[in-house]
């Protein structure tokens, strides 16, 4: 029976060689034949979304420091956006001369931070008798703001529990209202009346 089928197959092909049983089709499991027919599992095709979007560059240009030589470049990061559409402006800025930080080396997040002034020492936390320089987004001075008479400002009426200590850069160009709450926390209000703790 099967010199039959080779010298069939030599015949009509005309090479002497038979082929190889694992490359011929075997019809008799029905079960095989299904399985040739019907792949298991299909490649969705990608699409682009719909209604206005397109998939496209994020269109932030690589900058260099004619200077210093720096390269420095800003990704905006996308926030769901709040009540009244309020929501912070985020993005994560890069610069080949930064230092480290807490998303990598030369990488920084453009959110604001109130933080105490060190490169004159460490800090005393004595905030009553103002022992420490705050700094806002690590860059300007804060200082306080006085009463009409010199004294400093304090007010413990408006939260009970709290004395509250207002502040302003020393180089004013914010226009915000800066306060203090005794140890907790910081509280900034825009010019727009948006405010961020």
């Amino acid at each position: 029976m099967e010199e039959t089928k080779s010298k069939s197959w030599a015949g009509t092909t005309g090479n002497s060689n038979p082929p190889a049983t694992g490359h011929t089709k075997n019809t008799a499991n029905p079960e095989d034949s299904n399985a040739e027919k019907s792949p298991i599992f299909t490649i969705p095709s990608i699409t682009l979304p719909k209604g206005g979007g397109a998939i496209r560059s994020i269109e932030e240009k690589f900058n260099a420091d004619t200077i210093t030589g720096a390269g420095s470049v800003t990704v905006p990061i996308t926030t769901s956006p709040g009540r009244a559409g309020f929501g912070p402006q985020l993005s994560l800025a890069y610069s080949s001369g930064g230092g480290n930080g807490i998303f990598g080396l030369g990488f920084s997040l453009s959110l604001p931070s109130i933080t105490r002034k060190t490169d004159k020492g460490i800090p005393q936390y004595q905030d009553a008798d103002e022992s420490d320089v705050f700094l806002l987004s690590n860059a300007e001075d804060l200082v306080p703001v006085p009463e009409t008479n010199g004294t400093r400002f304090v007010d413990v009426s408006s939260m009970p529990g709290y004395t509250i200590h207002r502040y302003r850069p020393r180089i004013e160009g914010l226009f915000s209202r800066i306060t203090h709450h005794s140890m907790a926390t910081w509280e900034l209000t825009g010019d727009k009346q948006t405010r961020e703790k």
